[in-house]
């Protein structure tokens, strides 16, 4: 298929550019809100896991200190 022929079927440079601007505003753009807000949710999470495993930690070790005080 020469250049001709392709801009007759309907595959030239504007409807290139029409899907190149659907694709941006539609898809790439959900896309970016979707993960920036997965991130912010990711990060909680994320922090509130970094604040429980050493509170866990510690009293894991104060239980082993305990039984080993026992003689257990």
């Amino acid at each position: 298929m020469n250049a001709s022929e392709f801009a007759i079927v309907g595959y030239g440079a504007p409807n290139i550019n029409m899907q190149l601007e659907y694709f941006r505003r539609f898809q790439l753009q959900g896309q970016e809100r979707y993960y920036a807000k997965r991130g912010e949710k990711h990060e909680r999470a994320a922090s509130r896991a970094n604040v429980k495993s050493p509170v866990t930690i510690g009293v894991a070790g104060l239980l082993n200190a305990a039984a080993g005080i026992m003689g257990a």
